[in-house]
């Protein structure tokens, strides 16, 4: 290997070239530990399993289910749950379909330690899920949901938010904190 001084102590070369000289060294040996840093790093890389970064939860995932254009388990079959009902002929605030069906969930809300972005940290799960299970209904179905809170660790009160569902004399059940309903 030729070394800086080997070069300095040429008369040939000037004090300014030895400096660049040194400097074009320099810049070589922080290249090669740059690249052993990164091939170490990248050889010790392994992407996280699917339990790691988002438990129970296939949301967001090659292996995501998808939905149909409605649930076929109604009383009307081979047909649209809702009927003649479309989004020109019905105003939902006064009228809409009613299909009799009520879709049932139970959700149990806990904390756990997840990944969801790679980097472990404290999430709220509901069914062991992050994010959560989607709620699937027909527009007409009723949608009953009950709320179990299993947070043990710093006991806290939880409540759930909803986007998407009209309101319609049940606002009280939009997820105020603090309220409790039976």
């Amino acid at each position: 290997m030729i070394g800086n001084s080997h070069f300095c102590n040429e008369s040939i070369i000037s004090e300014s070239s030895c400096a660049l000289w040194s400097r074009v060294l320099c810049l070589h040996r922080l290249k090669m530990d740059l690249v052993t840093i990164l091939s170490n790093v990248l050889a010790a890389a392994t992407p996280l399993d699917q339990i790691t970064t988002n438990g129970l939860s296939t949301l967001g995932t090659l292996t995501t289910p998808l939905l149909p254009p409605f649930l076929t388990n109604n009383p009307i079959t081979d047909g649209f749950p809702w009927g003649e009902h479309n989004c020109t002929n019905t105003n939902p605030y006064t009228s809409g379909p009613d299909t009799g069906v009520i879709r049932t969930y139970d959700f149990t809300i806990s904390r756990g330690i997840l990944s969801p972005d790679g980097y472990e940290k404290e999430v709220i799960l509901v069914n062991n899920q992050f994010p959560g299970p989607t709620i699937e209904a027909n527009w007409g179905d009723t949608i009953e949901v009950t709320v179990t809170n299993n947070i043990t660790t710093d006991p806290e009160g939880t409540t759930i938010h909803w986007h998407g569902f009209l309101q319609q004399e049940t606002q009280w059940m939009d997820g105020a904190p603090g309220l409790s309903f039976d």
